[in-house]
């Protein structure tokens, strides 16, 4: 059995790590380099990390910094934050980053995508899609840069992200993120039954029951941050990951 990578997401404020809710409500979690050397002696599948201020406040990338984390790091690393260019993905794969993630970037221009595929292959290249609820329930694109709702469903930039060569989605929840509560399984399904491409799922992971119930939703990658990094119920910082025996477990219950 093929088991779904378990990802840690990481979320780099400046030169520190923090964790959201929603969005919002930031706290630091500590130094993404010290957090990517534990998560290496747990041995994770795999690691996300994203400067979710870069692109925001139009700040440069991170270079040395980036550079340092993939340095420590043992496993694939996946890297999104003011991605602006081929050339700028180009430079982050020299640094030892194995995937590249647009978002915002990509919003702007959709060109960028394609750009990037051409220059770093399709399995590198990685969108990233926010979504979030209106009062209504209805699902809609949302930009975090600029705090906007999109007119687009995700579906339809999911799908319009893959012919311009995406090779990977990460399909996040605003409304779920930081809040414990499992995935957007039904968004989840929507895209993974019309799309050709590995889908990760973000926001809301808080146990191996929530990774079983998208992986049975077409899921090939169950990606979560809180889940990680903080100790409920008052989201104390205590860096966990679980056994590999007991992922396999999951899964195999879950296939049974």
């Amino acid at each position: 059995m093929t088991l779904p990578r378990v990802i840690p997401c990481l979320l780099l404020r400046g030169e520190g790590l923090y964790k959201s809710r929603n969005f919002k409500d930031w706290k630091y979690v500590g130094d993404p380099r010290n957090a990517i050397r534990i998560f290496n002696e747990k041995e994770v599948d795999e690691l996300i990390l994203l400067d979710v201020e870069a692109t925001r406040q139009s700040k440069a990338i991170q270079w040395q910094l980036i550079e340092e984390c993939a340095g420590e790091c043992f496993m694939p690393l996946a890297y999104g934050g003011a991605v602006d260019s081929s050339e700028t993905a180009r430079r982050l794969v020299s640094l030892g980053i194995e995937k590249v993630v647009v978002n915002s970037t990509a919003l702007d221009r959709p060109e960028l995508i394609r750009e990037i595929s051409q220059q770093i292959g399709t399995c590198s290249t990685v969108v990233c899609i926010d979504v979030k609820r209106d009062w209504r329930g209805q699902t809609y694109v949302y930009d975090y840069r600029s705090r906007r709702k999109l007119s687009l469903t995700p579906l339809q930039w999911a799908s319009k992200a893959v012919e311009l060569g995406a090779g990977e989605l990460i399909i996040q929840s605003v409304d779920r993120d930081g809040c414990f509560n499992g995935y957007d399984l039904d968004r989840l399904q929507e895209i993974t039954t019309n799309v050709s491409v590995p889908v990760t799922t973000l926001g809301g992971g808080a146990s191996l029951d929530h990774c079983t119930e998208a992986w049975q939703r077409g899921a090939s990658g169950v990606g979560a941050g809180s889940w990680f990094v903080f100790q409920p119920p008052h989201r104390a910082v205590l860096i966990t990951y679980p056994e590999y025996k007991k992922i396999r477990s999951a899964f195999e219950q879950a296939q049974s």
